[in-house]
């Protein structure tokens, strides 16, 4: 944040769509605060494209190799079905979100 004042804030980012550009917005001191708000996680919720096998850093190198693994795994699609259905009953409906 560089200023407040008047009810305005200005904050300073990096605008990638644009070659990376430096750049200065001014926003209303509540769209602000709405945007910051834009995240934060929910109680229970855990942002998972930082870490885990999707983080950007090892992507690559963990997909591969867990495509390796479930290749040399003997499976059935029946014992998939039961894995999803139990990991769904853990979770519970109400975790599942639009577009996930």
């Amino acid at each position: 944040m560089l200023d407040f004042e008047a009810g305005e804030v200005r904050f300073r980012y990096e605008d990638y769509a644009h070659a990376d550009r430096k750049r200065v917005l001014t926003p209303t001191a509540r769209e602000f605060v709405r945007r910051r708000l834009l995240h934060v996680m929910p109680t229970g919720l855990v942002r998972i494209r930082h870490s885990g096998i999707l983080s950007n850093r090892r992507r690559h190198e963990d997909l591969a190799l867990c495509r390796r693994l479930l290749a040399d795994a003997p499976s059935t699609e029946a014992a998939t079905l039961e894995t999803v259905k139990a990991s769904e009953m853990r979770r519970g409906p109400s975790s599942r979100r639009v577009g996930d």
